[in-house]
């Protein structure tokens, strides 16, 4: 991981009505990172309060908040003039509630049975402009349902990447050349290549290079 990301002083809220979980959240965090600030809201109206008089780099919210929908709160997080990087962590792994998140904007979806340590990576990418998905949400990322305008990436239509794709989005990332994944894949150069020219498409960009780094912004890799 970059050293600067490391030594960055991040501001944190936490959006969070359960104690326990609110507590582990903040053990974390305040364990692993340098943190400017670390504030806590355990209501909507109260996020909305803290994150105007303390602007946050990245907001962690939860979904189910006392007095309102955690993805009413991230609608109007994202319309303000400077939003915060905003990450769901809920126990839900609701497709309709993460398709909802994409659609306004949410730069990470996290659930409470994946490994704390995701919390501390969010905040260096998340909060630096990139975005982290939980591994079990992933699928939705490639299925007819997850649109490329609220990915935010390609020209049209819906992205559905094969599993074929995703191999060789996996291996090109980890630096193999095309020769080295057709011979992983068992396949021909050529339809490795012809294989790019898809998800390039998909992904609405000219090159492999750019379909690497999209596939790697987005947390697919």
């Amino acid at each position: 991981m970059p050293e600067q990301n490391l030594q960055h002083a991040f501001k944190v809220c936490i959006v969070e009505d359960h104690p326990v979980t609110a507590e582990g959240m903040k053990q974390c965090l305040t364990g692993a990172l340098k943190l400017k600030s670390l504030t806590h809201a355990t209501s909507g109206l109260q996020a909305i309060a803290i994150v105007e008089s303390v602007p946050p780099d990245l907001v962690f919210l939860g979904l189910d908040l006392p007095d309102t929908s955690g993805l009413e709160i991230l609608r109007r997080l994202k319309a303000l003039p400077n939003p915060p990087a905003v990450v769901i962590f809920t126990a839900s792994d609701s497709e309709l509630y993460f398709l909802e998140a994409l659609r306004w904007g949410v730069d990470g979806y996290l659930l409470k049975s994946d490994s704390l340590e995701l919390l501390e990576m969010a905040v260096q990418v998340c909060a630096l402009g990139g975005r982290l998905f939980s591994s079990v949400l992933l699928p939705v990322l490639f299925s007819q349902q997850a649109s490329v305008e609220a990915l935010g990436y390609g020209k049209k239509g819906p992205i559905s990447l094969t599993p074929r794709e995703i191999d060789i989005l996996t291996l090109a990332a980890q630096g193999a050349p095309n020769v080295h994944i057709g011979e992983e894949l068992h396949l021909a150069t050529a339809t490795v290549k012809k294989h790019f020219q898809s998800i390039n498409r998909k992904f609405g960009v000219k090159n492999r290079t750019e379909s690497i780094l999209t596939a790697v912004r987005l947390g697919l890799v």
